[in-house]
């Protein structure tokens, strides 16, 4: 499999995303094209290959902030045992929680989650858009502050967010590539 391309961009004009007041604290997206000849990729197959996408590292860094955040008391996600069966068997549908993810909204094209907290809200949109056989899929993150401990405890964990979010999405491919289709690249 040739190397899967990442490239910085800017949240899609269909997003929902775009439908909320737009005064966010921090904001960023991250594309990438994969071939979809069969057409049949759609917002959960992004949830789907999303959460099992995650580097392990990150799985430990997560269970570190968990520990920092239950002592700030702040929001903290339970375990899920047997992720990847949980994963693959969810109805998706708003409301639904999945670690510290929410799921707001559900289109065909396009998953919002994330959670509103006493310190930060965020939402991260998973969208796919078409362009014949091909697929442009999108992760944009929105971070609000809702006090100094939102922008304090954001401080450290935005360099490693822009760092996490293109392994997801290259994770992301290479899972819908291996389930799906078969990938371009830019």
């Amino acid at each position: 499999m040739k190397e899967i391309l990442v490239q910085k961009s800017t949240i899609p004009p269909q997003s929902l995303l775009r439908s909320t007041p737009n005064n966010y604290d921090y904001l960023d997206s991250f594309e990438s094209q994969l071939a979809d000849p069969k057409q049949n990729l759609n917002a959960e197959d992004l949830a789907t290959a999303f959460f099992l996408s995650e580097p392990g590292w990150v799985d430990k860094l997560l269970k570190f902030r968990n520990k920092i955040a239950r002592q700030l008391n702040l929001k903290t996600p339970g375990q899920i045992k047997h992720k990847e069966q949980y994963i693959n068997e969810i109805t998706w549908t708003p409301g639904i929680m999945i670690g510290l993810f929410k799921i707001f909204d559900i289109t065909d094209n396009e998953i919002i989650m994330g959670e509103d907290d006493k310190h930060l809200n965020f939402r991260v949109s998973l969208f796919i858009a078409s362009n014949q056989n091909q697929k442009l899929i999108t992760i944009s993150t929105t971070v609000q502050f809702n006090n100094l401990l939102g922008k304090l405890y954001f401080l450290p964990v935005q360099p490693f967010h822009k760092i996490i979010v293109p392994i997801m999405l290259k994770n992301m491919i290479r899972q819908l590539h291996k389930n799906k289709v078969n990938p371009i690249h830019f």
